[in-house]
This record gives structure tokens, C-alpha cells and sequence, in this order.
């Protein structure tokens, strides 16, 4: 055969001493001239076939073996062109074997989507438009996809056929049901209508006869509690049976000391358990204090407090402060110890109500006095 022959031939069945049986079968080399990938795969086409898929080193061999060593050939391997880091699949969905020549792939110039097989039997990635620089040439093979397509497509033909019959018999059936069903379902649900009205109505009216008994009880204790605070000459703020939690706005408060803007003494009345922020005073301890001033008289009744966290070494966290003595217009009120861990709140619980006009916390004793500091307090009383 000379040199400059043409050479399109087909193999239908591959085999070679020493090769064992491969993937590749029924294979048709292409080698009258160099193509693209996308070309190789339109020649592929039109002989109902597909481009190799070699998925061992002995189908490499056999390719090599039946359309002649030496040369590159593309494979139907190919990866996402918007992707650098998507594996190389094949039709079939299975990845391109890790058969690759050293160094490879690389992607190099970053366009190198497809692969082909070099002369010494290697994979190697390379541009799927590249022609020129080691040519590259179509190889194609059977599939049992390209088999059973045909069979396939005459099959669901007949079942379609058979399928629109069924469902033009169904539909009918069907209609005829649904209009039964839902005249059946019409008159049903006036039912339950009808039933559903008597039943609110009658609720209705239960419930404004609960309504109308709570308010007179509500009304007649409500009066009780007049006649106890004219009796006694209490105001309602002194019985205090409607404990609230006494908001950011009637407090202005002070403290020993501020670490900086960021943890000043109002981030602990603020109402806002972010973490990031709260009192924290400049590195005191025993003897720091902070300090509620009210715009209005309140009788507290309970206060509860978050101190800041601190986490000794492999420990959970637990809160810095350990006991704190609380008082108002600088008269002691109670002193107890705050063993809550954190970020849950301690309850300090007056025997009974206290009016103030200021109340302080004073911080008796600290595990570590650089992170002396408080997170959050909440003051519940009557005001």
C-alpha cells in the first residue's frame, strides 16, 4: 500500500494475539485526513456509530493494532467547557480512564476540552478545534445503545399507538365519574355548610357568655384591688401584681468604668442578647459596679442578669461573675451568687417589692477581673 494512500476501512470483529477482549467493537478508522473532535464525531454519525470510548490499556492496544500505531486519534471523551475542574466523562456517563500521559492533563492555554489518544498509546487533553500540531483522526465503534435504538423507537411507536387508545378510553370513563363525583360532592358540601353555621352560631354564642362572665369577674376583681389600695393607701404600682420588664427608655445608667464605646454600660439594659456587645469595665473586679438610674419611681421586684462569658481551659463557657450584691440609693439590698452557666439567665428574686430610684450591681466576686464585664440585665417590677 503506498504512503499516500487513503485508508477508510472497516473491522467488524478485533482481535490480536496476546490481546485480551475489549470495550471497542466493530471499529471504523477513518484515516483519509486529520479532523476536529467535532468533525470526528459528525463522520462517527453518519455511520451510525459512536467515537471510541477505550475504558483499558488493551482496548488502546487494539486500537492501535487494527487502524496502525503511531498516530493520534480522538475519543469521545470530553468535559464541560465551563468547568477547569470537571472530570472527562464519556457518553456513557463513565470517566475517562487514568490512562494519561505524564503531566497530562494540564489544560494548557486553558481551551483543552477533549481527548484523544497519542502515538505511544497514552491519553492526553488537547483544544477540540486544534487541527495542525500532531493531527489527530476519527475512530468509530458499535454501541448496544445504537443496537437497541431502532428496536426502541419501533416499540414505543406501537405502545404510543396503544397508549392514546387507552387514555381516550380513560378520559371518557373518567368524565363520566368526575361529573357524578362532583354532583355528589356539591351536594355534600351544602351540607357541611349548613352544618358548619349552626355549629360557629352556637359557638358565638357560648363564647360571648364566657366573654361576659370574665369581664364581670375581671371588673369585680379589679375593684377588690381598688378598694385594697384605698384601704391601705397603696398606689397600683406598690401592689404590683402585673410584673414588666422596665424598658431601656426610663433607664440612663453609669458604671465604674467603660472598656470602650463598644461596651458600655447601656448595651446591658438595651434588651439585645447579641453577644458581640455588653458592659465591660477595664479590666475590675471585686468592686466594679454598674448602675440604673429611673426616670420614674419603680418597685423591683425581681432582676435577672447575664454576666460575661468566660471559658476556663477545656471547659464550657461559664459566666465571669460570681456573686454580686445589688443596691438601691446606695442601701443594701440582697447580695447572692450567680452560679447559672452561661448564656442563661440568673434570677435574683427581692423578698419584697423595693421602691427605687436607682439601683446598682456590685460585683463581689469575678473569676478572671479582665473580662469582668455584664451582658444583659432585665429590672421586672410596676412602675
Amino acid at each position: 500500500m503506498r504512503a499516500n494512500r487513503i485508508v477508510c476501512f472497516t473491522v467488524l470483529f478485533c482481535s490480536a494475539p496476546g490481546i485480551k477482549p475489549t470495550s471497542v467493537q466493530n471499529l471504523y478508522c477513518h484515516t483519509a485526513h486529520e479532523t476536529t473532535w467535532e468533525e470526528a464525531e459528525t463522520i462517527c454519525e453518519g455511520r451510525n456509530k459512536v467515537m471510541i470510548m477505550p475504558k483499558t490499556i488493551e482496548d488502546i492496544k487494539l486500537i492501535q493494532s487494527t487502524c496502525g500505531r503511531g498516530r493520534y486519534y480522538w475519543t469521545a471523551g470530553r468535559r464541560n467547557p465551563g468547568s477547569s475542574r470537571s472530570p472527562y466523562k464519556y457518553p456513557d456517563m463513565s470517566e475517562v480512564p487514568s490512562l494519561w500521559n505524564t503531566g497530562e492533563p494540564n489544560n494548557r492555554d486553558g481551551d483543552e476540552y477533549c481527548v484523544n489518544i497519542n502515538g505511544d498509546g497514552s491519553l492526553n487533553d488537547r483544544s477540540c478545534n486544534i487541527v495542525k500540531y500532531y493531527p489527530a483522526f476519527p475512530v468509530c465503534q458499535d454501541t448496544e445503545i445504537m443496537q437497541l435504538k431502532k428496536s426502541l423507537i419501533e416499540t414505543m411507536d406501537l405502545k404510543k399507538r396503544e397508549t392514546d387508545r387507552r387514555i381516550m378510553q380513560l378520559e371518557k370513563t373518567l368524565k363520566n365519574s368526575v361529573d357524578l363525583k362532583k354532583r355528589e360532592t356539591d351536594r355534600r358540601i351544602m351540607q357541611l355548610e349548613k352544618t358548619l353555621k349552626e355549629t360557629v352560631d352556637h359557638l358565638i354564642a357560648e363564647n360571648n357568655k364566657s366573654f361576659m362572665k370574665l369581664e364581670m369577674s375581671y371588673n369585680e376583681t379589679k375593684n377588690q384591688i381598688l378598694k385594697l389600695q384605698n384601704f391601705t393607701g397603696l398606689t397600683a404600682a406598690e401592689t404590683c401584681w402585673n410584673l414588666q420588664t422596665v424598658p431601656s427608655s426610663m433607664i440612663e445608667c453609669s458604671a465604674s468604668s467603660t472598656f470602650n464605646r463598644s461596651y458600655t454600660c447601656n448595651e446591658a439594659f438595651s434588651g439585645n442578647r447579641d453577644d458581640s456587645f455588653y458592659w465591660l469595665t477595664l479590666g475590675e473586679g471585686v468592686g466594679s459596679w454598674i448602675e440604673a438610674s429611673f426616670k420614674t419611681p419603680v418597685f423591683v421586684k425581681e432582676l435577672r442578669m447575664v454576666g460575661s462569658p468566660y471559658q476556663p481551659r477545656s471547659t464550657a463557657y461559664m459566666q465571669n461573675i460570681r456573686k454580686v450584691q445589688v443596691l438601691t440609693e446606695d442601701r443594701y439590698v440582697v447580695s447572692v451568687p450567680t452560679p447559672v452557666s452561661y448564656p442563661y439567665f440568673n434570677r435574683i428574686t427581692f423578698p419584697k417589692l423595693v421602691r427605687a430610684n436607682t439601683l446598682r450591681i456590685l460585683v463581689s466576686q469575678v473569676i478572671n477581673p479582665s473580662f469582668c464585664g455584664i451582658e444583659q440585665i432585665l429590672i421586672l417590677g410596676c412602675f
